[in-house]
């Protein structure tokens, strides 16, 4: 991609592998629509791409947990109190 002004730059080389992996997951699940495959296969496949894309945002592919549910967990419990 060296040299092509339209393509989105991506600095970590570990950044640049998710990204892929994501893309080529995407593709997947574009060609199981295509072919009217079971919507668990599709779903998977957007599964596959959305952990890979949480892991360039650093966000929990299986839902943020913020600070305010942290807080709310833990004064419910008082651990060594």
């Amino acid at each position: 991609m060296r040299g092509d002004e339209t393509a989105p730059w991506i600095g970590l080389a570990r950044h640049r592998d998710r990204a892929s992996e994501a893309a080529t997951a995407m593709t997947s699940a574009q060609a199981l629509l295509e072919r009217s495959a079971p919507i668990e296969l599709v779903a998977f496949e957007l599964g596959v791409a959305e952990r890979q894309l949480a892991e360039i945002t650093g966000r929990d592919a299986l839902g943020p947990i913020g600070e305010d549910v942290l807080g709310r967990i833990f004064s419910q419990f008082c651990i060594g109190k």
